[in-house]
């Protein structure tokens, strides 16, 4: 979902076609405000977002994992190509709910807490 959301992040597109590949329900709302966002503010996301996500619960199709995601080096530019902001990225607890579907997984919901929130 998240390799989805970094490509679609590039132009701030809500309607990118990858959107939906990996994210459902709440979770493709939220990636999709988060795109129509940026495109309201112009701004676009660049960068490297990494990720170490760990799958904390198991429930028949539906998995709880949690993430450490590092987001020091994907920022928010505007049209310039400067910095939206000085405020850097950092380490950030990500909670998701994935769920099985026809052999694929899609997340349903996730939450993004904020910079500084693990390490």
């Amino acid at each position: 979902m998240w390799d989805d959301a970094v490509f679609a992040a590039r132009t701030s597109d809500a309607k990118h076609p990858r959107l939906d590949d990996h994210a459902a329900g709440e979770a493709l709302q939220l990636l999709r405000h988060m795109m129509e966002s940026g495109k309201k503010q112009s701004v676009v996301t660049k960068g490297k977002l990494s990720l170490s996500p760990e799958v904390t619960t198991v429930k028949g199709s539906t998995v709880e994992i949690t993430d450490c995601a590092d987001t020091t080096n994907w920022l928010q530019y505007k049209p310039d190509g400067s910095l939206k902001n000085q405020r850097p990225g950092g380490h950030r607890r990500i909670d998701a709910t994935a769920v099985e579907r026809k052999g694929a997984w899609q997340v349903k919901k996730f939450y993004v807490h904020e910079v500084g929130t693990c390490g």
